[in-house]
C-alpha cells in the first residue's frame, strides 16, 4: 500500500509563518498612547486609529501599531521618555506638560468630537458686585483643577494679562490678599458653579462647552450667573509626538494624519477615535500660545500637580 507522501518541509514552515508571524520589533512598531484609568473602554476607540497611523508610515518600515495607556500624566511621562510610546493626543495643558517633562513635540489640532476649538468664561453670580475681571482683586475665584486647560491655566493666564495677581489659598474659605485675586480647586465644573452661587468664591472659571451643557450648568444655574469674561479660543485637543520619533516618521506621522479627513479610508477610525473632525497643522500664533503655556507649567507644574 502506498503511503501518502510528506509534506514538504519548507511548504511547512511556509504555513506555520504566515499563520504565526513573529512579532514585530520595536522599531517596526507605531505605539499609540493614551492617559486613561478605563483600558477595556479606550481600546477599541484606539486601536482603528493606531492601525490607521501605522499604515500611513508603511514605506518607512512601520509594520505594526501598538496602544498603550497610562494612568496618568506622570506615568505617560516615563513611557515618552523610556521609549514605549511614540504619539499621543492630549489636551493643551496636559501636552505643556509633556513638552517640559519629556520633550514631547506638538504636532497637530486634533477636532476631538467634532470640537477643534473652545475657550474659557469666568462667571459671577448676576445680582453680585462682579461684573469684569478688575473687580476679583481681593476676591476669590474657584477654578476646576489644577491639570485643566479652560479650569486652571487659561483662566490664570488670562488675569494675568488683565494685570492681575492670582495667588493659591491655603483653603478655599481663606480671604484673598487685598492686592490680588485668590484662588482654589473646585474638583469639578459643577462645583465651579455651586461655589459661586453659594458665594464661596465671587466667579469661577469653566470652559464655554461645560457653560452650555445642561447637564453641567443647569438651565436655573445659568440664569443665576452672568459671563463678564470671555478668552480667546485655543486648540481643543492635541497630538504630540516623543522626542526619540525618527523626525521623517514624525513628518509622515503629521503629514497622514492630517489628510485622514478627507480619506474615505479613515472614516471608521475617525468616528471610533472619540468621533474625530480629522487633524490639522497648528497656525503659528497657537505655537507661540502652547510655548506660553509649556512657561507656564515650567512655572507651577510641581507645585500645583504634585
Amino acid at each position: 500500500m502506498a503511503q501518502p507522501s510528506p509534506i514538504p518541509l519548507l511548504f511547512l514552515v511556509l504555513v506555520l509563518v504566515l499563520a504565526f508571524p513573529p512579532p514585530a520589533s520595536p522599531g517596526d512598531t507605531l505605539v499609540l498612547g493614551y492617559v486613561s484609568a478605563k483600558a477595556r473602554k479606550q481600546i477599541p476607540r484606539l486601536l482603528p486609529m493606531a492601525d490607521y497611523a501605522a499604515a500611513g508610515l508603511a514605506e518607512l518600515g512601520v509594520s505594526a501599531a501598538g496602544v498603550r495607556l497610562a494612568r496618568d500624566l506622570e506615568e505617560m511621562g516615563e513611557l515618552l521618555r523610556a521609549g514605549r510610546v511614540d504619539w499621543l493626543v492630549e489636551t493643551p495643558a496636559g501636552a505643556a506638560r509633556l513638552m517640559g517633562e519629556a520633550g514631547a513635540l506638538p504636532l497637530l489640532v486634533w477636532g476631538k468630537k467634532g470640537a477643534w476649538s473652545y475657550r474659557t468664561l469666568i462667571v459671577a453670580r448676576r445680582d453680585g458686585p462682579v461684573a469684569r475681571l478688575a473687580d476679583l482683586r481681593g476676591r476669590r475665584i474657584a477654578f476646576e483643577d489644577p491639570g485643566s486647560t479652560s479650569g486652571f491655566y487659561l483662566p490664570l493666564m488670562e488675569l494675568e494679562a488683565a494685570g492681575l495677581s492670582a495667588v493659591p489659598l491655603a483653603e478655599p474659605r481663606a480671604e484673598a490678599p487685598r492686592d490680588a485675586v485668590g484662588y482654589a480647586f473646585a474638583g469639578s465644573e459643577r462645583n465651579v458653579v455651586t461655589w459661586v452661587l453659594a458665594e464661596l468664591a465671587a466667579a469661577g472659571a469653566l470652559s464655554d462647552g461645560d457653560w452650555e451643557d445642561p447637564d453641567r450648568v443647569q438651565p436655573e444655574q445659568r440664569a443665576a450667573l452672568r459671563v463678564i469674561h470671555r478668552s480667546a479660543p485655543v486648540p481643543r485637543a492635541l497630538v504630540v509626538a516623543a522626542a526619540h520619533l525618527d523626525p521623517r516618521r514624525r513628518a509622515r506621522l503629521a503629514e497622514h494624519l492630517a489628510g485622514a479627513a478627507a480619506d474615505p479610508a479613515a472614516a471608521p477610525a475617525l468616528a471610533a477615535f472619540f468621533r474625530s473632525a480629522g487633524f490639522r497643522p497648528l497656525a503659528e500664533d497657537e505655537r507661540r500660545w502652547l510655548g506660553e503655556l509649556e512657561r507656564r507649567w515650567r512655572t507651577l507644574g510641581e507645585t500645583v500637580v504634585r
